[in-house]
């Protein structure tokens, strides 16, 4: 994937190459570079289930290839199905802290 130019200007990437299971259609790895064509970033998926008919990766390793830092995120509980309104979606949302905290209840309520 290469950004447009409007969109570049705003990127610290140049471009990113994603390496998709084409039989279960989940990202495997992304590597990201930077402006001079040299690899940043790498993430790695793995634990990759078939949930409720679709495949996930419950585990996501990110290795920054600048600063050899990784961080890794293990997925331990995926709930599906879960009916999200348009108003969740929002720029709203994200900085209407009490907003926020209603609707997250609502989706809260639809997993207990």
């Amino acid at each position: 994937m290469i950004p447009n130019a409007e969109r570049a200007r705003k990127s610290r990437y140049s471009r990113t190459i994603s390496y998709i299971d084409k039989e279960r259609y989940v990202t495997l790895r992304v590597e990201m570079f930077d402006q001079y064509e040299k690899e940043v970033k790498r993430m790695l998926a793995s634990r990759v289930e078939l949930i409720n008919d679709v495949w996930m990766a419950r585990s996501l390793t990110m290795m920054n290839l600048v600063t050899n830092r990784l961080s890794n995120m293990a997925i331990l509980e995926i709930n599906t199905g879960i009916d999200v309104d348009d108003e969740f979606l929002t720029q709203r949302t994200l900085t209407d802290v009490a907003f926020r905290e209603t609707e997250l209840e609502k989706l809260r309520a639809q997993i207990d």
